[in-house]
């Protein structure tokens, strides 16, 4: 594939479509492709107009999206609009005067109308046809879409927002397949019926009709990859199938795949000098200090911090690593996804070796936060299925601790003496209990019961203590800018003696009377 070609659009003999962002055009017999834009901008929904003169399309080139025009023989392009909206540019009218788009400017919600604009610009001027997608014009028949978004974006949807098509003949307006819950897209006029994407077969191919909705045609039969980005003029229909671009002529019914020679200097895969901040993933501290070890854009780097070059380990394109933890002075634990599938890697911190960890039993899922026991010879880790697993580094096997049927786990954190975890099980959309699991028979001993939200436990360094967050404090106050209540301080700060003859911290104890009135304090 020398390029990746969508938004085709179809004028005579020259086909139009945006590859790299930029606007390029094309014999419709196929052959060599002429760049017509270079601008920082992105660009979409071009539209030739009827008279092959002029190409209307939505840019970005100053910053917003916006409706610009040029002509097709090249130029700098005029902007004709400063909204700044979601839009689309439909097409032109008949005498080519006109640019057609679909836009929510000034709608406070996601609804599209339809706008007609000068070419030499002007204020927009909605059009009398309602909420609408798409529409095509010719004489007084009309045909509106509406809903009719891409239908690649939402295969097979039936829904309430599926594409409809609403037209209007010898007077009246009348919808089009009502019967049918499955989407339509993209309608044009051409040859006294009316030409659509839809997916009701399975997948999105190109069918026609006559003003009725009846004498309906399948005119393509692609599988896999949708018909997307219809565009028509009287002869040609012009459309795109994965990143390849097709054609099918009106009279003969013939399509085929456009032969595209592409002569692009492919910038956006040249190599890119960054800065490792912007993409920073994680880090994590080495257990004596003096290193720190990152994941900067999936790759895997560690360093002194006052001195040395940065190392970068593992694989040095083509792999992405993440959640990169120090098993000990000289180790690193990572996640790996080479192969295809994610897995745990050790890690030299000296780039010298690299061992893949095969684990048995239960399958540890995509992990979302990992934390290494303080002896070093267990995982703590959080997966997207909410579910805490544990992780012995020794019998390398997975077990499954337990899994919330609600959120994600709302923190986790290993005892120092590497015999308990603590965490916070997520019980609803609202409520969190914490627990402890002794990782040595797995048993489940609960802390807090739900009621509250309870959050992000931490161990006591001398493990006498377990200390959370939760909310639970439930004293409203007014606002300083609006008169109404509001509870902006229910966070608490808590605290659990994780042994009977541990006094509590917050009780002040009697001193003995032999006790030295001094100021020391011995508690640490």
């Amino acid at each position: 594939m020398q390029g990746y070609y969508h938004y085709p659009t179809v004028s005579g003999e020259r086909v139009f479509f945006v590859s790299e962002d930029d606007l390029w055009e094309l014999p419709l017999r196929g052959g060599m492709a002429r760049r017509m834009t270079s601008n920082a901008g992105a660009i979409t929904s071009p539209a030739a107009s009827p008279d092959g003169q002029h190409i209307a399309f939505i840019a970005t080139h100053e910053g917003a999206p916006d409706l610009y025009v040029m002509p097709t023989s090249g130029g700098t392009p005029l902007r004709l609009t400063h909204d700044g909206a979601r839009a689309e540019v439909v097409g032109w009218s008949q005498d080519a005067q006109h640019i057609i788009i679909s836009s929510n400017r000034g709608e406070p919600h996601r609804r599209f109308y339809l706008y007609q604009i000068g070419r030499q610009g002007g204020s927009p001027q909605r059009l009398p046809l309602g909420e609408g997608r798409w529409c095509d014009r010719q004489s007084e028949t009309a045909v509106v879409g509406r809903h009719t978004s891409d239908l690649a974006a939402w295969k097979r949807y039936k829904g309430g927002l599926a594409g409809e098509l609403w037209m209007h003949h010898e007077g009246h307006w009348r919808m089009l397949f009502a019967e049918r819950p499955e989407g339509f897209a993209r309608p044009h006029l051409r040859h006294g019926r009316v030409w659509f994407i839809s997916d009701f077969e399975g997948y999105g191919n190109l069918y026609s009709c006559d003003f009725q909705g009846g004498d309906l045609k399948r005119h393509t039969h692609h599988r896999g990859f949708y018909v997307r980005h219809l565009h028509m003029d009287e002869r040609t229909a012009v459309y795109c199938i994965g990143s390849e671009l097709w054609a099918l002529d009106l009279e003969s019914g013939e399509e085929r795949k456009l032969q595209v020679q592409y002569a692009s200097p492919r910038e956006q895969l040249g190599r890119k000098f960054v800065d490792a901040t912007d993409y920073l993933d994680d880090y994590t501290l080495h257990p004596r200090g003096h290193s720190l070890a990152i994941t900067s854009r999936g790759k895997l780097y560690n360093f002194g911090l006052w001195e040395g070059a940065v190392r970068q380990s593992g694989e040095e394109h083509g792999v992405r690593y993440r959640l990169a933890r120090y098993l000990d002075e000289s180790r690193l634990l990572v996640i790996s996804d080479e192969g295809g599938e994610e897995r745990f890697e050790i890690h030299a911190v000296d780039s010298s070796s690299r061992e893949v960890l095969e684990l048995e039993g239960d399958d540890f899922g995509r992990a979302v936060d990992l934390k290494i026991s303080p002896d070093g010879k267990h995982v703590a880790l959080s997966n997207h299925r909410n579910e805490l697993v544990l992780i012995s580094l020794e019998q390398r096997r997975a077990h499954l601790i337990e899994r919330s049927h609600s959120d994600r786990l709302a923190g986790f954190d290993w005892s120092p003496d590497s015999a308990w975890v603590a965490y916070a099980l997520k019980l609803s959309g609202q409520t969190s209990a914490i627990k402890l699991v002794r990782c040595a028979d797995r048993a489940i001993f609960p802390i807090t019961h739900g009621e509250f939200l309870d959050t992000e436990p931490i161990f006591d360094p001398r493990g006498r203590y377990l200390y959370f967050i939760s909310y639970r404090e439930f004293n409203p106050v007014y606002g300083n800018l609006f008169f109404e209540l509001s509870l902006t301080r229910g966070q608490r700060l808590c605290l659990v003696t994780l042994s009977a003859q541990e006094p509590s911290p917050f009780i002040k104890l009697p001193r003995p009377l032999d006790d030295k009135d001094d100021d020391d304090d011995d508690d640490d």
